[in-house]
């Protein structure tokens, strides 16, 4: 007998995790550059600079919500953020690795060290300010 997955989403709901939905068609470009960067050591990802990732879920409701937040966070920092977003069925490995027990989840690093850690949709003005912090 399969074992289902269960994820809890941050409105205390049970999302049952579905495997291999498309990603969002707004996020094609990042899931392309995540399907790119396979092989590459996540510590490596998060060694050098300022670093936000995103663990989410194509079928998340709470997750489509922040979308535009995120895409918001890519304008405002440019270049001075490395942001990565990884959809959980198709990264099962590492969200369980990272202990990602909710999502979305965000965390920022700064030089390889994990600075902040929320999972939950939240104001963009929340995103900015740890990213301030760990600039």
């Amino acid at each position: 007998m399969r074992r289902m997955n269960l994820w809890v989403c941050p409105a205390f709901s049970l999302c049952i995790r579905r495997s291999r939905l498309p990603a969002f068609t707004t996020r094609i470009d990042a899931h392309k550059q995540n399907k790119a960067m396979e092989n590459t050591d996540y510590s490596q990802l998060t060694a050098d600079g300022t670093v936000m990732v995103e663990f989410y879920a194509s079928w998340c409701p709470h997750c489509k919500r922040m979308m535009p937040v995120v895409e918001d966070i890519k304008s405002l920092f440019g270049s001075q953020v490395k942001i990565y977003q990884f959809d959980i069925d198709e990264y099962q490995d590492l969200a369980g690795e990272m202990e990602v027990q909710s999502i979305p989840t965000f965390i920022i690093y700064k030089d390889g060290r994990e600075m902040w850690r929320a999972s939950g949709e939240m104001d963009g003005n929340v995103l900015a300010s740890n990213l301030r912090q760990a600039l």
